[in-house]
């Protein structure tokens, strides 16, 4: 679900779900640099603010911008982060828990396909367990501060 600059707010009391997919373990895409200099961010709301301005500034990518577009724009990512940075901070947990969910099942099914001695098959079972249960944990947190 895309939450627009005028409806996220509505939107995450409807139709809560996580949206993009810039996690950790991934470098920091190029414009960070250029998205913390026009903002003054920490670099730790770098990839929130990014998403952002794709999902609910531009409605695109953000390669087509000019450079003061852009700016205004990063600027303007900020504002909608400030006015709820709980949800969008949540709403990152719940992507992050889920790309570290994705990447511990394909680990089990690589161990599983290999024939993995038993030690490397119970270490990726127990690393899925407990990313299945963080996913669920930071969706719990998510749907409960969504429906708010």
């Amino acid at each position: 679900m895309k939450y627009t600059r005028v409806d996220y707010a509505e939107s995450k009391a409807v139709n809560a779900k996580p949206y993009g997919m810039q996690m950790e373990n991934v470098p920091l895409s190029g414009y960070a640099e250029d998205i913390a200099r026009a903002t003054g961010a920490p670099v730790e709301i770098l990839p929130i603010l990014e998403d952002i301005m794709r999902q609910d500034v531009f409605h695109s990518t953000l390669d087509w911008q000019t450079a003061r577009q852009f700016r205004a724009g990063a600027r303007e990512a900020l504002a909608i982060y400030t006015a709820d940075a709980e949800f969008f901070q949540a709403n990152f947990r719940v992507r992050r828990a889920h790309f570290r969910l994705m990447v511990a099942e394909q680990n089990l099914r690589e161990a599983q396909l290999s024939d993995a001695d038993a030690r490397t098959l119970v270490a990726a079972e127990l690393a899925c367990r407990q990313a299945q249960a963080e996913e669920s944990a930071a969706r719990a947190e998510f749907e409960c501060l969504s429906a708010r």
